[in-house]
């Protein structure tokens, strides 16, 4: 009904536009002057005058038929009949029982009826009889005497049409009704008491709404609206029990849809979380098998994952403390690796500091050895808290340009100092002495502890802290050996300086005491100690590194050791043929025990650069047998470093292999692999990031995204079932994966190809 009245607004609304532009019109202004009868040239006009209204009369289907009323002359003027007396038009069109001439004329004439629409009435144009609408509207020139009015006459059937759309089955009936309460036209069957619609003005309260009415012949349910632009009031009404069942029944089908809904709900529902739940019922067998003996029956899923959850979380919170408390231990044992050169290459260095939690920039690095004085060589309980004690002071005090310290025994601290790349040597020692000066008078000033200080040589690579390290370590060893001199001045001493430090500790009461006028300095540098040493170098640090550095087949690390030993023993020392000739044999030796630890003896026997020499004590050229016993070692590393590669390039096509050939399990995980392989899961992804060249992860989706496309490019499968054939549990990943790697959906890429 709302549509039917903006619809009939619209249309009413043209007829009044049109009717604006007719009241402009000169020539009928011209007319409504007229006071007599019209003359020949009158007429002339009135036929011009109707050309104009024809193109009007065909410009709206809901204007039946137009008229031009010139009250001056009493002459009604149509576009299609020509002109005729008002009286004569009545009587030839309008004529009805219900309406006398002067009802109708007094309309058409009366100067103050401005717009008005007479009801319903059977008109007969020609040989056509309708019901119609009778729409009255004044035009007016300067002159409010000389006046006129358009008539124009409106279809019923083009309203009924409209309100033809409302369903009055079962007795309803409709009727518009004009703003003072006039019925304009009637639809259906109109209750017998409505000759009068004004008692149902009570009810019209509101623009719109509806309300019941107990009519004589039934109960009657009754909206209405009224029109914004006329004020037309348009009533439906529809008997209660129509309403009713038309109710019952969208509740039946309402309830019936519902039904059908919630039990097809219910069904996808079922399927859904079927399918969702599927990886939940694995994921719950996987925790059954491994927290078998702890897995508690009787609860639901999510309950058994939550514990779960809860308990790996608690776990991983207690190992995240075990680890924390572990970190000082952690960092003293890769302190103590670090300057033992325990670390052949900067790869294995920076895992290893990535496990401690230490950031270690390269640089020029010093290392300096503090040795706590005045505790004499007996040692007990009380001596060693207050030793304790003395070393947790001297490691909590900020020193400028330390980064690691490490207690060495009870009297002994390593400390290791970093400096600039491009920093000069000799700024650094001297920063660096007086660093240790001021950390010296404050330990002797608030904590009166006595210290000395023994310094290595400047180094600049972090896997060179090493050797600065036993430099220092010379250093103070040099320092014992001056004390224990002075300390026993009769005794037959010897040349063996091992053999002074195991039978010595620095006597703290006597640091101030002077040998040949000379007292014991504060710093000791390792440049500083006398080149007459007659004893060989060749600790056993430096052993185990040289072996370490072969089996990496870490050539360059290898021949700086070995350079370094030979500048220790044929420059830096006096050493006669009887210690030249022990330590080749120890270096010799230690060739020997390299080659047997690798699994490389059937390949080297036979091969003469591998041979072992034998002849040592013979030898007239001492420096040419070390340059000899060099080259073995470099070859063995070579060799070792070669036997390494083809490991690791069989492992990494094996690898490959292995993938190719389980890509389509969605359980394939490095974990899987490290198992199949028996490695650590670890060491694997290491493995794996360094010889293929990216993460497994991503690998492995390339992997399965590769062979999917070609499934897609040569094999007619769904993209479901592909995704399933290359290992993915659900399409959505699966889809997520193609875009990511492709650049396209699955569904995009099909089409292409």
């Amino acid at each position: 009904m709302e549509q039917c009245k903006d619809i009939v607004d619209e249309k009413i609304g043209e007829i009044d536009r049109i009717i604006t532009q007719l009241s402009l019109n000169d020539k009928i202004i011209s007319l409504l002057k007229i006071s007599n009868d019209f003359t020949g040239n009158e007429y002339y006009k009135l036929w011009e005058i109707s050309k104009d209204l024809l193109p009007y009369t065909v410009s709206s289907d809901f204007m039946k038929y137009m008229f031009l009323y010139f009250r001056n002359s009493n002459v009604i003027l149509s576009p299609v009949w020509g002109s005729y007396k008002l009286n004569v038009f009545f009587e030839n069109t309008v004529k009805h029982d219900k309406i006398t001439y002067e009802d109708w004329s007094v309309n058409i004439s009366d100067k103050n009826i401005i717009k008005k629409v007479l009801p319903s009435l059977m008109l007969k144009f020609v040989n056509e009889e309708k019901p119609m609408l009778t729409y009255i509207h004044r035009i007016t020139c300067n002159n409010p005497v000389n006046d006129g009015k358009i008539i124009v006459f409106i279809d019923n059937s083009q309203i009924n049409k409209l309100l033809s759309r409302i369903n009055l089955d079962g007795g309803g009936w409709i009727s518009v009704l004009d703003a003072e309460g006039v019925p304009l036209i009637n639809a259906g069957k109109i209750p017998t008491e409505l000759s009068d619609f004004n008692f149902l003005h009570n009810y019209f309260s509101a623009r719109k709404g509806y309300f019941e009415h107990n009519f004589i012949d039934s109960k009657m349910f009754v909206t209405y609206t009224t029109s914004s632009y006329n004020g037309w009031i348009y009533i439906a009404a529809v008997p209660k029990n129509i309403i009713m069942a038309k109710v019952a029944h969208v509740k039946r089908i309402t309830i019936i849809l519902t039904f059908l809904y919630l039990v097809s709900g219910l069904i996808i529902a079922y399927l859904l979380a079927y399918r969702n739940t599927k990886p939940v019922k694995g994921l719950i067998e996987k925790i059954k098998s491994i927290f078998s003996e702890n897995f508690q029956n009787g609860k639901n899923e999510y309950e058994i994952i939550e514990s779960t959850i809860s308990r790996i979380v608690s776990k991983n919170e207690q190992l995240y403390q075990i680890i924390e408390n572990q970190k000082p231990i952690l960092k003293s044992a890769f302190i103590k690796r670090l300057i033992n050169g325990e670390f052949s290459n900067m790869d294995e260095l920076n895992a290893f500091m990535l496990n401690a939690d230490i950031m270690l920039a390269n640089g020029k690095f010093l290392v300096v050895i503090l040795q706590i004085t005045g505790y004499g060589e007996i040692i007990d309980d009380s001596i060693l808290k207050e030793l304790n004690k003395a070393r947790a002071i001297i490691s909590n005090i900020e020193i400028e340009n330390k980064i690691l310290s490490y207690d060495l025994n009870e009297k002994s601290i390593v400390l290791i100092f970093r400096y600039g790349e491009h920093d000069l040597d000799e700024k650094i020692k001297e920063h660096c002495e007086q660093t240790i000066k001021i950390l010296n008078e404050k330990l002797i000033t608030y904590y009166n502890i006595k210290c000395i200080f023994a310094f290595g040589d400047i180094c600049n690579s972090i896997l060179d802290i090493y050797s600065s390290y036993n430099k220092a370590y010379i250093t103070m060893d040099a320092i014992k050996v001056k004390n224990y001199v002075r300390n026993n001045k009769s005794s037959n001493l010897g040349n063996d300086v091992n053999m002074l430090f195991d039978a010595v500790s620095v006597n703290g009461n006597n640091d101030s005491d002077a040998i040949n006028g000379e007292e014991i300095p504060l710093i000791s540098w390792y440049e500083e100690i006398p080149d007459k040493i007659s004893a060989y170098f060749y600790p056993e640090k430096i052993e185990k590194r040289i072996i370490k550095l072969v089996k990496a087949g870490e050539v360059l690390e290898l021949e700086k050791v070995l350079q370094y030993i030979y500048y220790e023993n044929f420059s830096r020392r006096n050493l006669d043929k009887a210690e030249l000739d022990n330590f080749l044999n120890e270096l010799n030796n230690t060739y020997i025990k390299t080659r047997h630890t690798l699994n490389l003896l059937e390949d080297v026997s036979m091969d003469r650069k591998f041979e072992e020499i034998t002849d040592i004590k013979n030898s007239i050229n001492k420096i040419e047998l070390f340059y000899k016993i060099q080259h073995r070692f470099v070859e063995l590393c070579r060799k070792a470093d070669e036997e390494r590669k083809e490991r690791n390039n069989e492992l990494s096509k094996r690898i490959i292999e292995y993938i190719d050939s389980n890509y389509s399990n969605p359980n394939l995980s490095l974990q899987m692999m490290a198992d199949y392989f028996g490695l650590n899961d670890v060491y694997m992804s290491r493995f794996f990031k360094k010889h293929i060249g990216e993460n497994f992860s991503v690998y492995l989706e390339k992997v399965r995204i590769k062979k999917a496309a070609y499934m897609l490019r040569k094999q007619n499968y769904s993209i479901d079932t592909i995704s399933k054939m290359v290992g993915y549990n659900n399409a959505v990943s699966f889809r997520r994966a193609f875009k990511k790697v492709i650049g396209a959906n699955p569904s995009e890429y099909k089409m292409k190809i």
